[in-house]
């Protein structure tokens, strides 16, 4: 079981919240901080298509908060 509780809190409400708590940032090489990750090219495609089609990112959050997983028969 993997367990992300800040999954569904917006990027942005992190970068405040930290800036109001005083967390040191702390440079890392394992965190995201590469240009070249995935995580960044998918964050950028994430921002686009929610420029071309707003509310498409929380639509599809919402679509994976209603999963049900199954015991196989």
């Amino acid at each position: 079981m993997v367990i992300r509780p800040l999954a569904y809190v917006a990027e942005s409400d992190l970068e405040a919240y930290a800036e109001v708590k005083r967390f040191p940032i702390i440079p890392c090489d394992l965190c995201g901080s590469q240009a070249t990750l995935q995580r960044k090219q998918v964050k950028q495609m994430l921002h686009e298509w929610e420029k071309l089609h707003p509310g498409r990112v929380d639509s599809m959050f919402r679509a994976l908060s209603n999963l049900t997983l199954l015991a196989p028969p």
